[in-house]
């Protein structure tokens, strides 16, 4: 069950346009610093949240990484065999 949502929260990560992905990044950086704080206060109920948004972040960032080197890699070039 778990990986099944996770393959499906990946999906849609990834379904995201460039434009998106920095924006839910952001949205995920600010949710996470909300759940400290409540957790700080002793008004956070659900603990796990922390660790859920923290995940986010980290696939969200991958993805990011794998678009900027996707677009970054040049196409192989064939290599010249040279004789010497």
């Amino acid at each position: 069950m778990v990986a099944k949502k996770t393959a499906e929260e990946l999906t849609k990560y990834r379904a995201m346009t460039d434009m998106e992905v920095p924006k839910e990044l952001e949205d995920a950086r600010k949710e996470l610093f909300n759940l400290r704080f409540r957790f700080a206060t002793r008004q956070l109920a659900d603990v796990s949240q922390i660790r859920k948004t923290h995940r986010k972040i980290a696939r969200l960032q991958t993805i990011l990484r794998q678009r900027a080197q996707a677009s970054q890699t040049p196409s192989p070039a064939p290599e010249s065999k040279t004789q010497g």
